[in-house]
C-alpha cells in the first residue's frame, strides 16, 4: 500500500477537497447560482441537454476531445519552435542579446487580447486555437532551454573541443543531455499553459455546431447553468493533468536513471521517523475534523435552494386555493 500511496494521494486529495467543498455549501446554504455544491455538478452530468440530445457528459466528452486536440497539437508546435529558438539563442550572443528580451512579449501581452485576431488570421477552427496555445505555451520552453543549453560546464566543453568535436556534436552528445532537466521543466509548464491558451482562444471563438469546452463555458455562463460550467472546468483540468502526465512520463523515459535518482532524493526529504510520525498524526487529525464536519452538514437543513423551492411550492399552492373558494 505504501508504494502506491504516491500515485493514490492526488486522488484522495481530490476527493476531500470535494468533500470539504460539499459540507462548506450544505452548512453555509449557498445557492447553486452562485456556487454549486460537487453533488449538483456530478447530478447535472446525468441530465439531457435537450430531449434526444443524450446525456451531458457525453456532450462533454466531445467538448474535452476537441480541446485535447487543440492543446496538444499547439503544445507540440510550442515544445518544437521553442527548443529550435532556444537553441539558436543560447548558440549566438547576438540574437541573444537582441531578440531574448522580446521573448517576454509573449507573456506580457494578455492572449485575450490577441485571440480575435489570431481566429482571423488562422480562422475559426483547429488552427486559430492551437495558435492561441502556443503562444501562450512556448515562452517557458524557450527560456528553460537557454538556461540548460548555457549551463553546461564549460569544463565539459573544452573537453569536446581538445578531442576536435563539431558544434552539432557537442550540441547533440552534450549539451542536450545535459539541459534535459530543465528543458522537460519547460515542456511541463507549457502543458497547463496550453490548455489554458486553447481554453480562452475558444472563449473568443464563440459557440459552434459541436462547441469545444471553452464555447461550453461561454454559454453556459450566459444562461447561468453553473453546475455545466463547473463541469467544463474540472475536463479542462483533466486534459492538462493528461497532458502534464505525459510529459513527466517521457521526461522519466528519457532521462532514465537520472529521474530515479531524483526521485531517491525526493524520498529521502521526507525527513526523520519522528517528523512522520507527527506528519502522520496530523493527517489525521485533520480527516477526523473533516469527517466530523460532513457529519454535521448533512444532518442540518435543507440549503437554501431546496427552502425556496419548498416555500414557492407552497405560495403558490395556497394562492391556487384561494383563488378557487367562491367570493
Amino acid at each position: 500500500m505504501s508504494k502506491r500511496m504516491p500515485q493514490l494521494a492526488p486522488l484522495i486529495g481530490a476527493f476531500l477537497l470535494c468533500l470539504l467543498w460539499e459540507d462548506l455549501i450544505r452548512i453555509f446554504q449557498v445557492p447553486s447560482y452562485v456556487m454549486p455544491a460537487p453533488s449538483a455538478i456530478a447530478a447535472a452530468l446525468f441530465e439531457e441537454i435537450a430531449p434526444g440530445e443524450g446525456p451531458v457528459y457525453r456532450f462533454l466528452a466531445r467538448a474535452t476531445w476537441q480541446t485535447g486536440f487543440a492543446a496538444f497539437v499547439g503544445f507540440m508546435i510550442a515544445a518544437v519552435l521553442g527548443i529550435i529558438s532556444g537553441t539558436l539563442l543560447a548558440s549566438v550572443s547576438l540574437l541573444r542579446r537582441g531578440v531574448y528580451p522580446l521573448a517576454n512579449l509573449l507573456q506580457m501581452v494578455p492572449i485575450i487580447a490577441i485571440a480575435p485576431l489570431l481566429n482571423i488570421w488562422f480562422g475559426y477552427g483547429i488552427l486559430g486555437v492551437a495558435a492561441s496555445a502556443t503562444i501562450v505555451s512556448i515562452f517557458p520552453v524557450i527560456a528553460n532551454t537557454v538556461d540548460g543549453l548555457r549551463s553546461v560546464s564549460p569544463q565539459l566543453v573544452e573537453l569536446f573541443s581538445i578531442y576536435g568535436s563539431t558544434k552539432q556534436q557537442r550540441w547533440r552528445l552534450l549539451e542536450i543531455p545535459a539541459a534535459l532537466p530543465q528543458i522537460f521543466t519547460g515542456l511541463r509548464i507549457a502543458a497547463g499553459l496550453a490548455v489554458i491558451g486553447a481554453v480562452v482562444g475558444e472563449l473568443v471563438s464563440g459557440v459552434l455546431r459541436d462547441p469545444p469546452i471553452g464555447a461550453v463555458i461561454a454559454a453556459n455562463l450566459r444562461t447561468g447553468k453553473l453546475d455545466i460550467v463547473f463541469s467544463a472546468i474540472v475536463c479542462s483540468a483533466i486534459v492538462g493533468f493528461s497532458l502534464f502526465g505525459l510529459v513527466s512520463w517521457l521526461g522519466s523515459f528519457l532521462m532514465g536513471s537520472w529521474s530515479t535518482q531524483h526521485q531517491r532524493a525526493e524520498r529521502d526529504d521526507f525527513g526523520s521517523p519522528g517528523q512522520q510520525r507527527r506528519e502522520r498524526r496530523g493527517l489525521f487529525t485533520v480527516l477526523a475534523l473533516i469527517g466530523l464536519l460532513t457529519l454535521y452538514a448533512f444532518s442540518v437543513s435543507p440549503t437554501e435552494d431546496q427552502t425556496l423551492v419548498v416555500q414557492t411550492s407552497l405560495s403558490s399552492t395556497s394562492t391556487a386555493e384561494t383563488e378557487g373558494q367562491p367570493r
